[in-house]
């Protein structure tokens, strides 16, 4: 019985050969028929020398989810108006997304193939006063 093995790219030399490795053991594999071309750390599934597909790509990632600008003004500042406290703020969720793969899906989605909506970006402008 023939399996797929599981190895990691260490070079790619060009068009369709990869040097892939395991324990105990480095080859140059053809990724011809593969469904994208690896890249060197990619985690692929070889069979009888040639790559099927790629299993896994780096998953970390950093995310800017919430940010909030505010400024309260100072109260003899506001002692004319009649206004005890007064407070201006911007904010913002899911703001940015910086990772290191290729593919455009939302880290944090559950649905292995990405088909979901990425999280909503919102933005809020508000005003805190108090007389």
């Amino acid at each position: 019985m023939c399996i797929a093995v599981p190895m990691r790219v260490l070079e790619v030399r060009n068009d369709c050969d990869v040097v892939v490795t395991r324990p105990g053991r480095t080859e140059i594999a053809n990724a011809s028929f593969a469904d994208e071309m690896p890249e060197v750390g990619d985690l692929v599934l070889v069979f009888r020398g040639t790559i099927l597909r790629t299993v896994s790509q780096d998953g970390s990632y950093l995310r800017l989810k919430n940010l909030e600008i505010g400024y309260t003004f100072p109260k003899e500042l506001l002692q004319k108006a009649r206004i005890s406290n007064l407070r201006v703020y911007i904010s913002g969720n899911n703001l940015c997304t910086w990772k290191n793969n290729k593919y455009p899906m939302d880290p944090d989605a559950r649905e292995v193939w990405g088909r979901v909506y990425p999280p909503m970006r919102v933005y809020n402008i508000g005003v805190n006063f108090q007389f």
